[in-house]
């Protein structure tokens, strides 16, 4: 977690001294007169809406609102998104604000050696169930070169809609030690991470 948060904070300060070059710059000129059509990018981190590694695409509504969807891994396998932001400064840019709901798939015969009933570590087999999350968070997102793409970092949290994570299904009974860790697994809490996305325009934006 120290080494998340650290990564936070690099990225934090190299996005902020990217973004008062691009400011100096973007001060002379308006941006342009139409939104893109979309962004595309790439996201990842803990509990993040497209999982750990995932692909987002945010579809302006406004200049202060975009619908968005995205999909990826996670250690729950699958993951999938649908959600939106409001961001405070057009367009969409600076602080936002935002929330959805994930599903991610689970996944039969996962294996682990974990504790069980008798003392030892020993290879189980579980059933990891599927699980939809509802999630709200806070963005900042930084301009990044001339085009509007854009950095962002995000702090939130997802809370689990549902209760029973997995079943085990081989081996000898886990202790609840082992229980706890697999759960730690299991979509929901904190929520961080950190992407990049990129201006898609049409040829009737003045591109």
């Amino acid at each position: 977690m120290k080494q998340l948060f650290s990564l936070f904070i690099g990225l934090s300060l190299f996005a902020n001294a990217n973004a008062q070059q691009t400011d100096k710059k973007e001060s002379k000129k308006e941006y342009r007169s139409k939104p893109p059509v979309c962004y595309i990018g790439f996201s990842m981190g803990i509990n993040n809406p497209s999982g750990a590694l995932g692909f987002d695409v945010n579809i302006p509504l406004t200049k202060n609102v975009t619908l968005d969807g995205g999909a990826g891994t996670s250690t729950w396998g699958n993951k999938l998104y649908v959600g939106g932001k409001y961001y405070l400064r057009a367009p969409q840019r600076g602080f936002a604000f935002g929330g959805g709901l994930t599903f991610n798939s689970g996944a039969d015969n996962f294996k682990s050696r974990l504790e069980t009933a008798y003392g030892n570590r020993q290879m189980v087999t579980l059933n990891l169930k599927s699980q939809t999350n509802i999630f709200l968070g806070a963005y900042h997102y930084w301009t990044l070169g001339r085009n509007q793409n854009r950095f962002y970092l995000e702090l939130g949290r997802s809370i689990p809609l549902t209760g029973v994570h997995f079943e085990q299904i081989n081996g000898n009974p886990i202790t609840e030690n082992s229980r706890k860790a697999v759960n730690i697994l299991a979509p929901g809490g904190f929520m961080g991470g950190f992407g990049f996305s990129f201006a898609l325009y049409n040829k009737h934006n003045g591109m």
